[in-house]
């Protein structure tokens, strides 16, 4: 997986469930963006808040163009659910590399 250098990269979270495995499209979904540093990445508020597509459990949102990413540097993404306290999905972890886009 990889981050596009200034482009509004995406992120999502599909078919998100809850504890008693029912889809769940009411859950405060946010995601950090951390360097190798643990530092979080300049150029977006962090945590940023994913949108609730309205139903499957799926959420999204666009990140900032100016990302303070560099081509061949490698982040760490951490996306968290939770809802009304209830409940509290372990995060999801992912590791991305940056990358040039086409157009540069």
């Amino acid at each position: 997986m990889s981050l596009v250098v200034n482009a509004s990269n995406e992120v999502a979270l599909y078919n998100l469930r809850d504890n008693d495995y029912v889809i769940d499209n009411d859950a405060t979904v946010t995601v950090e963006l951390r360097d190798s540093s643990d530092n979080l990445v300049a150029g977006e508020s962090w945590p940023k808040t994913l949108v609730s597509t309205g139903s499957g459990g799926n959420y999204e949102a666009s990140l900032d163009p100016a990302l303070a990413i560099v081509v061949g540097e490698r982040y760490k993404q951490t996306i968290l659910a939770v809802n009304n306290s209830t409940f509290k999905q372990s995060p999801f972890v992912t590791y991305l590399t940056a990358v040039e886009s086409a157009g540069c």
